[in-house]
């Protein structure tokens, strides 16, 4: 039997979610009654980088018991996964005049 070794990719990003991921209840898809978190929006802040993105707002996650005998894709909702947006501000650090 083949074996691949796992590749760990790196850099130097300190990334951020948008949505607290240790809030277990949270849901981005539902199928088959299985609930799950599986998609993220993330954003650097990093204090030394020139552009900083501030996140102000986010749409709310739905929860798990919220559902319940809900079906997805359904007439209310096309896919089976539902809609993620955040809304960020784009800062510029002004240069230190020398």
């Amino acid at each position: 039997m083949n074996q691949t070794p796992s590749a760990i990719l790196t850099h130097n990003k300190n990334f951020h979610s948008a949505y607290d991921l240790n809030d277990l209840s949270d849901v981005t898809t539902c199928i088959n009654n299985e609930t799950n978190l599986v998609d993220y929006i993330f954003y650097t802040k990093q204090d030394n980088d020139r552009y900083r993105l501030n996140l102000l707002s986010r749409y709310d996650l739905y929860k798990q018991q919220q559902m319940l005998n809900l079906h997805l894709p359904n007439h209310q909702f096309a896919s089976d996964h539902f809609l993620l947006a955040a809304k960020f501000a784009l800062k510029l650090k002004k240069k230190k005049k020398k």
